[in-house]
C-alpha cells in the first residue's frame, strides 16, 4: 500500500508547472471546468513521481477524497488527513 501526504492547496493557476499536467487531467478525468482561481489540493503518493489533485469545491467529502485513494491502493497519512479534514469543513 501506498501513503500519501498533502503538499500544498494553491488555486490551480499557481500548482508549479511540473504539477500542472496532473491538475489538467484530473479536470478532464472529471469532466469538470477548472478555473486558475479554484483551490486544489496536491497529494504526493510516496516514492513515486505520482500526485494526485483534489479541487475543493462542493461535494468533496474527507471521506471521498479516502475511498478514491482506496482505489489505487493508497491511504492518506495521519498529518495529512487531518489537514484535508478541516480544509473540507
Amino acid at each position: 500500500m501506498y501513503s500519501a501526504y498533502l503538499m500544498m492547496v494553491r488555486p490551480a493557476g499557481e500548482v508549479p508547472e511540473h504539477i500542472r499536467p496532473f491538475v489538467d487531467f484530473e479536470a478532464r478525468r472529471r469532466s469538470i471546468e477548472l478555473k486558475e482561481s479554484d483551490k486544489v489540493a496536491v497529494l504526493h503518493v510516496t516514492t513515486t513521481q505520482s500526485y494526485i489533485i483534489v479541487p475543493l469545491g462542493k461535494g468533496i467529502t474527507l471521506e471521498s477524497v479516502i475511498a478514491q485513494l482506496s482505489e489505487i491502493d493508497t491511504r492518506l497519512d495521519g498529518d495529512s488527513q487531518k489537514s484535508m479534514e478541516k480544509l473540507l469543513e
